[in-house]
């Protein structure tokens, strides 16, 4: 296994766990907190990718939304 191919997979576990770590949390305390708004969520998937294109100038990734669901892109 590549380094890059290692560390895209470890970013994939520890991307997934805390998906569902946050569902878990949400679904057992209904009622007590609330999950963010759609329109924050947006907002906080908007202001991570600013900050990708700052980290890696060079990437030329793009953010691309279907269905109101956001991937991100790279030509390389």
């Amino acid at each position: 296994m590549t380094l890059i191919f290692g560390q895209i997979v470890e970013n994939e576990f520890k991307i997934a766990g805390l998906e569902r770590v946050l569902e878990w949390v949400f679904r057992t305390n209904a009622g007590k907190i609330n999950p963010p708004p759609r329109q924050v969520v947006d907002e906080i998937r908007q202001k991570v990718f600013k900050e990708l294109k700052q980290k890696y100038p060079n990437s030329e990734i793009t953010m691309i939304i279907e269905d109101k669901k956001y991937r991100v892109m790279s030509d390389e």
